[in-house]
């Protein structure tokens, strides 16, 4: 991989970027000096309304295997996150969705992600210092990611509320959005909290996007945005695994 040098007004940059080699290297670094722009932008917004900051830099890759669109965050063993530069078309089915711009959108998307998986604190923070970034629990504790172990739709759904709360996409409040939420009721067909992970019953995986973020904004409108972070600095504080009822409940 060829890393892109340090942006000029960066001179600590929160990021390290890498693009692939090969065919098309030119335009490859364009959109990489681009996507460097937009990460280092959007850094200390999403590091504020998140509440963490990563002690190391964040790998970012850019990725262009395949004509579609993707992106990936993982903690493990380092902050990383995999960008397609495919964008995928507009209004595509069964997910639509605006945005102006794809790769802010998915860096803004994938970022919010290793921030809230990168979260330790207290307990858990020993467990990293001690043992490293191990992405398991150890004998019954949790380990160095204890967000990593919340449910997939109280993941996928505060990054995808903090797409919409960043202008970067109206995933959380569009109109596609609004129409699936309110068919769910009409027809007695609202996903239960075992549904939730999106894969048995409809929609599908936008579950996990669409019924997260409503989760969140019913949150955010009821006790207000810092209990969102609450929940999210509590939980990285929790010694043991899988508790989020309580964490909930405290």
């Amino acid at each position: 991989m060829r890393s892109l040098p340090d942006l000029e007004g960066h001179s600590n940059p929160s990021f390290q970027y890498l693009l692939p080699p090969g065919r098309g290297a030119q335009g490859e670094a364009l959109l990489a000096a681009k996507a460097a722009r937009i990460a280092e932008e959007v850094h200390p917004t999403l590091v504020k309304r998140i509440g963490w900051a990563p002690a190391e830099r964040t790998h970012l890759v850019l990725i262009d295997p395949v004509d579609a669109s993707s992106g990936s965050a993982t903690p493990f063993p380092n902050n990383t996150s995999y960008i397609s530069l495919t964008a995928p078309p507009e209004n595509v089915l069964p997910f639509p969705l605006r945005f102006d711009d794809w790769l802010r959108q998915v860096i803004v998307h994938e970022y919010v992600h290793i921030l809230h998986l990168d979260m330790n604190r207290g307990f858990t923070a020993s467990i990293r210092e001690i043992l490293g970034r191990h992405p398991l629990p150890v004998f019954v504790f949790n380990g160095a990611f204890p967000n990593l172990l919340q449910p997939a739709w109280l993941i996928e759904g505060l990054a995808t509320y903090e797409e919409t709360a960043s202008g970067v996409s109206d995933r959380r409040d569009g109109a596609y959005t609004q129409m699936v939420l309110r068919m769910a009721i009409l027809e007695d067909r609202f996903p239960s909290v075992e549904q939730a992970g999106g894969f048995e019953t409809w929609p599908g995986n936008p579950i996990q996007y669409l019924f997260g973020a409503a989760f969140y904004t019913y949150l955010a409108e009821r006790f207000g945005e810092d209990m969102l972070r609450e929940i999210r600095r509590n939980y990285s504080d929790n010694p043991l695994p899988f508790f989020v009822e309580t964490n909930a409940e405290q």
